[in-house]
């Protein structure tokens, strides 16, 4: 349904820890995702719907471990313009930079 979260990405600083406790919690089982130069992991809830991504945050580049949610389009390519995405929510736009 558009508007509505539909996928979630925790970036950490200690990857591990982070798949230990949301496990804990909320029975996540938390699975490498086998992508080549990357540790990224996939959650799966108990019923075993994929509800989640994990990724590294460096420590280096002092970036704070954060949750990062991604709502659902109809059309994500009739969201797409020349250089940026437009993003629509409640009769708002917020026209945000197309990743390089």
């Amino acid at each position: 349904m558009p508007g509505t979260p539909c996928w979630f990405e925790l970036d950490t600083t200690d990857l591990d820890a982070g798949a230990a406790f949301y496990g804990q919690i909320l029975g996540w089982q938390v699975a490498d995702s086998g992508m080549p130069d990357a540790d990224y992991r996939l959650a799966s809830a108990p019923d075993g719907a994929m509800v989640a991504g994990l990724s590294s945050t460096d420590e280096q580049e002092q970036a704070s471990p954060k949750w990062v949610v991604h709502f659902a389009v109809d059309d994500a390519d009739a969201n797409l313009c020349d250089g940026c995405v437009t993003v629509v929510a409640c009769g708002a736009r917020r026209r945000l930079r197309r990743p390089p």
